[in-house]
C-alpha cells in the first residue's frame, strides 16, 4: 500500500514538473520574441562631470516605457 501511495506522489510530481517545464518554455519563447523586437540606442557623452541623477532618471524612463509595451 505504501509503494502505491509513493508511486502516486511520484506521478503527481512528475506531472507538475512537466507542466512547469511547458509553462517555462512558453514564457521563454514569448520573452525571446519581445526581446528581439526591442531596439537599443546608445550615445556617447565625453563630459568629465557625470550627472548621475539625470542618467538614472533617463534609464528609469526607458525602463518604464519598455514596461508599458
Amino acid at each position: 500500500m505504501n509503494k502505491v501511495e509513493l508511486q502516486a506522489k511520484v506521478d503527481a510530481l512528475t506531472d507538475e514538473i512537466n507542466f512547469t517545464r511547458a509553462l517555462y518554455d512558453a514564457e521563454l519563447s514569448q520573452m525571446q520574441t519581445h526581446v528581439s523586437d526591442t531596439s537599443v540606442v546608445l550615445s556617447m557623452d565625453n563630459n568629465r562631470n557625470l550627472d548621475l541623477d539625470s542618467i538614472i532618471a533617463e534609464v528609469k524612463a526607458q525602463y518604464e516605457e519598455i514596461a508599458q509595451r
